[in-house]
């Protein structure tokens, strides 16, 4: 025993050196799995009928795993306007911002993304196991046609997921439309 704490673990150095050498690459370098299409569960979004001052969007995990969580939405300004759309309960304006260090490209696209596009944040549990009715104050709901982002997580224990969905307003089904 004396002689191990006065000479140490002879390769303990040598094994927390490759620890933090392995922890350090692998935070630089993700290891992606590859997995069969739709093995990885998703979110996905449909709008159904609401009132007349609401659009409503209907939110569905899909698969067994827990939950998503719905981070931030996005949708164009001039869509917004047109609908006369706001922010669902729980979410608020929040543009994206110029970091110091920022390229002149990425300055560029951060202004121009902010000029057309309205983006809400905020925090909204999708449970695994039943959809969620989004719903979004409007004056003129059905006035207008386009695409609403959303963007979603998912932790896990060992890391997680990040996505984005998209959801179209106001479309007519295409098993409704005529057939030519």
């Amino acid at each position: 025993m004396k002689k191990f704490l006065r000479y140490g673990c002879g390769g303990c150095g040598l094994i927390v050196l490759l620890a933090i050498g392995l922890t350090m690459w692998a935070s630089r370098n993700p290891i992606i799995l590859p997995t069969p299409k739709g093995a990885l569960p998703q979110l996905t979004g449909r709008q159904v009928a609401g009132g007349s001052h609401e659009v409503v969007v209907e939110l569905r995990s899909s698969g067994s795993v827990p939950g998503f969580t719905v981070t931030s939405i996005d949708l164009p300004r001039q869509l917004a306007s047109a609908l006369g759309i706001q922010a669902p309960p729980g979410f608020k304006a929040a543009p994206l911002l110029v970091e110091a260090g920022d390229t002149p490209e990425t300055v560029a696209f951060v202004q121009d993304f902010n000029k057309t596009t309205l983006r809400w944040e905020g925090r909204l549990a999708i449970p695994a196991d039943r959809p969620v009715r989004v719903r979004f104050p409007a004056s003129a709901p059905s006035a207008a046609t386009g695409a609403l982002s959303l963007d979603y997580e998912r932790k896990a224990l060992l890391g997680g997921m990040s996505a984005a969905t998209q959801v179209q307003l106001n479309q007519v089904p295409s098993e409704t439309l005529p057939h030519r």
